[in-house]
């Protein structure tokens, strides 16, 4: 999978390109958050050469078979943007000293969740757990971050693997991220709604 991500003056941008397995090679995702927060979620299904908006009903659905959500993938990128944050308390995750910080999305934004906890190593500022509650306080997921797989790029610390687990369902998927290419410019068609499925990523 390729992303493309882009905080513009009118919120997050987001591009995502599956390169493999064969059956979804060439599905593309587009994700636009508006400056007040609402989201314009978009798929590229190459099998039909179509382009369908993502309506709220499908937002939560799992995407691509994995356990990550449309949604899921805008809380993740775009949560410390929109909204509102409070700092909780510093802790220990997988023995890193943190920060533990609450996200509440905004009403606009139609979150399945009512509440996030991001914990932020205090060191590198690496992010190394999301949890997701719903109303009840129920967790319904959580992010982590392997501490063995943070590494440093230039005056950057980033974690190379991530796991989503979904306690609901008592199953989970392992995101490896690498090729990472920061403050470049991105081609205006990687976000555009009309042609964004036409955007490749150049080689790192």
């Amino acid at each position: 999978v390729d992303f493309a991500a882009q905080r513009g003056k009118q919120g997050l941008l987001l591009n995502v390109r599956v390169r493999a397995p064969a059956d979804l090679a060439g599905t593309v995702v587009l994700l636009r958050e508006s400056a007040q927060g609402q989201d314009d979620m978009r798929i590229f299904l190459p099998s039909l050469r179509r382009t369908r908006r993502v309506s709220g009903s499908m937002a939560g659905a799992k995407l691509f078979g994995s356990d990550f959500s449309y949604q899921d993938l805008r809380q993740i990128y775009g949560s410390l943007g929109a909204g509102t944050a409070e700092y909780v308390q510093q802790a220990q995750w997988q023995g890193r000293p943190v920060h533990r910080i609450a996200l509440y999305p905004a009403a606009e934004q139609e979150s399945p969740y009512t509440r996030l906890i991001a914990s932020i190593d205090r060191e590198n500022c690496v992010l190394q757990s999301v949890e997701f509650f719903a109303a009840d306080e129920q967790m319904l997921k959580r992010l982590d971050a392997d501490v063995a797989s943070v590494t440093k790029l230039g005056e950057r610390h980033l974690a190379q693997i991530y796991v989503m687990r979904d306690l609901t369902e008592d199953s989970h998927t392992k995101l490896t991220l690498k090729n990472w290419i920061f403050d470049e410019e991105i081609a205006r068609t990687a976000f555009t709604p009309v042609n964004f499925q036409n955007y490749r990523r150049p080689a790192p």
